[in-house]
């Protein structure tokens, strides 16, 4: 039963339960004095691992007479550890992911040097901007939000509804145009501040996110969407004392 037991352990169970829950599928119905005698274990362990065994009803329970008999559920019980194995996995995946992310910044600044990283298409852009989520501080956006919910409606929908679910703060300057205006009443919130540039500054179809250590350059273009991700600290402040002079100069809406 070797390879069955290490299945079941490498899918979730402790080896102690995987071995008692193998030999009741083996021998049927035992009492606890008899699992002591055939595994060796100690009285609290085998309690303590059959209590376990039945919190998830991978074992079943009886009284005959003053004996507590236990034996296996149907095999078939064990199928959700494959499930709880691969949800667990994809969460570790998820977490390292964003792990590596948080710890870019900190390498790159070790080694003096920037770090560049390009994006396309519709799926690019997406990723592009749910890489603002590792930002602890809040992000500054200077975006043409005509072009941006005209070409990226659903995209932006999900990453508006991500920023309010995490509480991210941020702050926007759009360009001033009559339909611009109208929209980014619609996306203000008390999280998000939104403010008109000059006239003077016409849409141009792309979209700027400074945050973390990172600058963000992304083009809104139907036919042709890309984006560039710039990870240094000096270029985010360049650009971050930029947009803090644009937005005191602008206007609320």
């Amino acid at each position: 039963m070797k390879f069955e037991h290490n299945t079941l352990v490498s899918c979730g169970l402790a080896p102690h339960e995987a071995t008692l829950y193998l030999i009741l599928n083996k021998q049927g119905e035992l009492s606890v004095p008899a699992l002591i005698k055939i595994t060796n274990m100690s009285r609290t362990t085998v309690y303590e691992t059959l209590s376990s065994l039945l919190s998830r009803k991978f074992i079943t329970y009886r009284k005959q007479g003053k004996v507590a008999l236990y034996g296996p559920a149907h095999p078939s019980k064990l199928a959700p550890l494959a499930d709880e194995k691969r949800n667990e996995t994809e969460r570790i995946s998820q977490d390292l992911q964003n792990t590596l992310k948080s710890l870019m910044p900190q390498y790159n600044l070790t080694k003096h040097k920037p770090g560049v990283h390009f994006f396309g298409g519709k799926e690019g852009i997406s990723e592009a901007l749910e890489d603002t989520f590792i930002s602890s501080k809040p992000i500054y956006s200077i975006v043409d939000i005509e072009a941006s919910l005209k070409h990226l409606p659903q995209i932006n929908k999900r990453y508006r509804l991500m920023c309010e679910q995490r509480k991210l703060e941020k702050k926007m300057l759009v360009y001033n145009t009559p339909q611009a205006k109208k929209l980014a009443l619609k996306e203000k919130s008390t999280l998000l501040g939104i403010r008109m540039l000059d006239k003077a500054i016409k849409p141009a179809h792309t979209s700027i996110h400074i945050y973390d250590t990172k600058v963000s350059y992304l083009t809104l273009r139907k036919d042709d969407m890309m984006g560039i991700m710039i990870d240094d600290l000096h270029i985010h402040q360049t650009q971050l004392n930029i947009f803090e002079h644009l937005w005191g100069i602008s206007k609320e809406i």
